[in-house]
């Protein structure tokens, strides 16, 4: 029994390792997850089910079309609330941070807000510490994008205690947490301080360094999209160019990891900075940016 309960937590840590990292395509792991959960109903053994359920329906969401990509509902879980309803509350807190994330994925920011609200309420410590800083830092992110889309100071106060707790961490010895803090230093730099585009450049390409040598491809291509994103709000050719070159190297990152549908989104939101045609520029920029358009 002991060992068919240890193959079950192998096999749900396997799942999310390879997820965070980016070490296993989104289309292998969609399949592996399915193996994975149906061995565990097999051994009878379903503590681990929903965490691995989870992590397969966000594989789905960002390497295939759906209906509403930033909703973590499809094949694997068809009813959200009545799927979530059905968790224990460790299980319930881990299924939150993961449909923050991806609906910071596809741009919903009020969807993502709404998330990060409820994740706060329930918040406690009782999961692997690595989690833990991982939700800190998608909250980062998405109070970040509120304060540079609705200039509200309570935006970037809450991203700056979410930062601080990750640099808390990485002083305490949780050195892979650096390339988190370094990402969160460029973002939170270019989108709620006073940085001039080099010197947001700079910070972007050092974080990018960082992550590569930590091993995290999913978000060496986050990096990217951020500073491409950042660099495409700048009406200026030359950083155009910039923003296109880093888009670009994300769209392929992404695209290596089999997240085909974020693919298609980034190009769809960013083809006046990728396609040829250049035209209207600044409108086209403009409705990208409101958040209405990624619900």
């Amino acid at each position: 029994c002991g060992n068919i309960v240890g193959a079950c937590l192998n096999s749900c840590m396997i799942i999310c390792a390879g997820f965070h990292e980016g070490s296993i395509r989104l289309d292998k792991l969609i399949v592996q997850a399915g193996k994975y959960i149906r061995e565990s109903k097999d051994y009878g053994k379903l503590y681990f089910v929903p965490s691995i359920r989870n992590f397969r329906q966000l594989a789905m969401n960002l390497a295939r079309r759906s209906q509403e990509p930033s909703l973590l509902e499809g094949d694997e879980i068809p009813n959200l609330p009545q799927y979530v309803a059905s968790l224990d509350e460790s299980t319930h807190r881990y299924c939150i941070g993961l449909m923050m994330q991806l609906a910071l994925h596809f741009w919903d920011f009020d969807r993502a807000l709404k998330y990060a609200n409820a994740y706060k309420k329930v918040e406690q410590d009782d999961q692997p510490m690595y989690m833990v800083i991982l939700n800190q830092f998608w909250r980062a992110l998405i109070f970040t994008n509120l304060h540079e889309l609705n200039g509200k100071k309570s935006m970037k106060r809450r991203a700056r205690r979410e930062y601080k707790k990750i640099v808390v961490s990485m002083k305490k010895g949780m050195k892979n947490t650096k390339c988190f803090v370094k990402i969160l230093e460029a973002d939170m730099g270019a989108r709620c301080g006073d940085l001039n585009y080099k010197d947001a450049q700079r910070l972007y390409d050092d974080a990018i360094a960082e992550t590569e040598v930590a091993g995290f491809r999913q978000y060496v291509a986050l990096a990217r999209e951020r500073a491409g994103s950042y660099f495409a709000g700048i009406e200026e050719t030359k950083c155009d160019i910039i923003a296109k070159d880093y888009l670009t190297r994300s769209l392929q990152g992404y695209s290596d990891w089999g997240a085909l549908r974020k693919v298609a989104f980034l190009r769809q939101r960013f083809s006046f900075i990728l396609g040829a045609d250049r035209q209207n520029r600044s409108g086209s920029y403009s409705s990208s940016t409101s958040a209405n358009l990624f619900i």
